[in-house]
């Protein structure tokens, strides 16, 4: 059988199958599993398991005994996704309806299977919990980071492989470099997205969390978290020596001038009203001696 290409978006991977296509898995699905004309296949859900790799990681549970209810009364009418891993079926697709059947005591699922590799099933997996919207921004994150990490595709890559735009996954990858406490803060829905990326620009972990924190606290709104931020992070004006004003370029220079020809330290101190005050640090008695010695001469030579 000719294999098909994988490609862009959910509708393109599942191709799931045509009419009378036969099955791209293991065409002999022992111990009575049964296979229908139009290839979904009846499966066991003992002979069945979640993918420990798959990005969405919280379920509520509220949902799938709502779900578990609607199965018992009226069956499994979407097929879950699987692929063949020995003697039993790893879900590609399908996983929360996979857990409402097993809560309602249902012995068999209608499934497809499908011979993806682990790219594949990597990217099956994210696009179909990022259609379905059920990812929560964290997990989300942690997607994009595998197809990166394990699989070597650039930002633009994934991008375009999950239909959005290049900068939303550079945003959604910056939320990692989040503290853990504040990442479990935005998966708990504690905090947005927009205070997570305002957050992020923080480089102070400390400070982030504690930011983050009071930000869930005191219900602040994304701008407001942006300005208290801005004000914390200007420098206070270092106070000036009372009675001195800012310094003249033309006296910074003079003062270099004057250390080389001293070759002791000096400050030349600006005073309000116009008034200067000349100050030579000298390090030792030595150094006192040797400018008293040179401005002696200087002051023969003139005399």
């Amino acid at each position: 059988m000719k294999k098909k290409k994988l490609g862009k978006g959910l509708n393109a991977l599942l191709e799931l199958y045509d009419e009378g296509e036969e099955l791209t898995a293991d065409e002999n699905i022992e111990n009575s599993d049964k296979t229908e004309d139009n290839g979904v296949n009846m499966l066991r859900t003992s002979l069945i398991e979640p993918d420990r790799k798959q990005p969405r990681k919280n379920f509520d549970e509220d949902a799938i005994d709502q779900l578990s209810q609607s199965l018992q009364q009226h069956g499994m009418l979407q097929p879950i996704i699987v692929r063949k891993n020995g003697d039993s079926y790893v879900i590609v697709a399908g996983e929360r309806r996979w857990r409402a059947a097993m809560k309602a005591g249902i012995k068999e699922v209608p499934a497809i299977v499908r011979e993806l590799d682990d790219l594949q099933c990597a990217q099956f997996a994210l696009i179909e919990n990022l259609q379905r919207e059920s990812l929560d921004p964290i997990e989300e994150a942690a997607g994009y980071k595998r197809l990166s990490k394990e699989f070597s595709m650039t930002q633009e890559q994934i991008a375009e492989r999950v239909s959005k735009p290049r900068s939303v996954v550079a945003n959604s990858l910056r939320l990692l470099e989040l503290p853990e406490s504040v990442q479990k803060m935005l998966s708990n829905g504690d905090i947005s997205v927009g205070h997570a990326k305002v957050l992020a620009g923080v480089a102070d972990k400390e400070k982030c969390a504690a930011m983050a924190q009071r930000a869930a606290e005191e219900k602040l709104t994304v701008r407001a978290l942006e300005a208290m931020l801005a004000a914390e992070s200007k420098e206070p004006k270092k106070p000036q020596a009372k009675g001195f004003v800012s310094k003249d370029p033309y006296v910074s220079e003079l003062e270099i001038a004057m250390k080389k020809l001293t070759g002791a330290a000096v400050k030349v101190k600006q005073q309000k009203g116009g008034a200067q005050r000349l100050e030579i640090e000298f390090k030792s008695m030595e150094e006192l001696k040797s400018f008293a010695s040179r401005l002696a001469v200087s002051t023969e030579v003139e005399g």
